[in-house]
């Protein structure tokens, strides 16, 4: 059975005064709701917490999964974003079968980008070199094989083979502007706000190290606020908490065939409903 609403029953103290004098006033009759917090890395929702508000306690670099049980008229829950976390962990809210999230948010509406993050390498690879670069918390580290271009080559596809990397091709080589080397790297989803975690590009070995530089270009994409979030089928709702300012509210009810959720944000940048 889902939680029942507890129904709390109070009485002023008897020596405070009314309007007609010193007498015990009304009961005063209020609800408390059935809250839980979690902060487990897999949390499963059941049909006998209906009714609940979680709040999931997030922090660091964890990633965080809540999932929903299978659709069934009249469940509901409610979720929260806790804490404002300083980490990169992310907070997706999942449905167990595709496509039966249906998505509409009440943040502010902004122009959705798609991301490109350059590694420019200020000089050639050379023998005994090492490049290491953190990707999505992955650590892809490539050694000095036979030249310059066929090392950022290797490097580049190690890149490209991490889940959220849609490509990873070098663009340029030493013949281009300033003697710089590119890799541009490309984010599998687009939508407001930062997708991919890029950090950490250092060239290690050998007589020198090339400087890498690891910036970040944005471009305007064609639709607006939170990846097109009118109604829109997803499979699963992420919050990007190292964008995400915290206290997001994910209201989530379901009519026995799909799970309607509100978002409730105070951040645009910080929610991806996908799938």
């Amino acid at each position: 059975m889902p939680p029942k609403t507890k129904i709390m029953a109070n009485y002023l103290d008897l020596t405070t005064k009314s309007a007609d004098g010193p007498y015990r006033l009304p009961k005063i009759k209020g609800q408390i709701k059935p809250v839980r917090t979690v902060d487990d890395t897999t949390t499963y929702l059941y049909d006998y917490m209906s009714g609940e508000t979680i709040f999931v306690d997030m922090g660091g670099n964890v990633d965080m999964n809540v999932y929903l049980p299978n659709a069934r008229a009249g469940l509901n829950y409610t979720i929260v974003n806790k804490n404002i976390s300083a980490g990169t962990g992310n907070l997706t809210i999942n449905a167990l079968a595709s496509d039966t999230m249906r998505v509409i948010s009440t943040a502010p509406q902004g122009v959705a980008q798609t991301e490109t993050i350059k590694l420019t390498f200020g000089a050639a690879i050379v023998s005994g070199n090492t490049i290491s670069v953190s990707v999505m918390g992955q650590t892809i580290t490539t050694a000095f094989t036979t030249n310059s271009d066929t090392t950022m080559a290797e490097f580049a596809s190690s890149i490209q083979a991490v889940a959220q990397v849609s490509t990873a091709i070098v663009t340029q080589v030493g013949s281009g502007t300033s003697n710089d080397r590119i890799i541009n790297i490309s984010a599998t989803d687009t939508f407001i706000g930062n997708t991919l975690k890029v950090h950490s590009a250092v060239v290690t070995g050998g007589a020198s190290q090339a400087i890498v530089q690891v910036t970040t270009v944005r471009a305007a994409s064609a639709w607006t606020g939170l990846a097109h979030v009118n109604n829109q089928a997803a499979d699963y709702i992420q919050i990007d908490t190292d964008v995400s300012p915290g206290g997001e509210w994910i209201e989530l009810i379901s009519d026995g065939r799909y799970w309607y959720a509100k978002i409730t944000s105070v951040s645009a940048a910080g929610i991806t409903p996908e799938g």
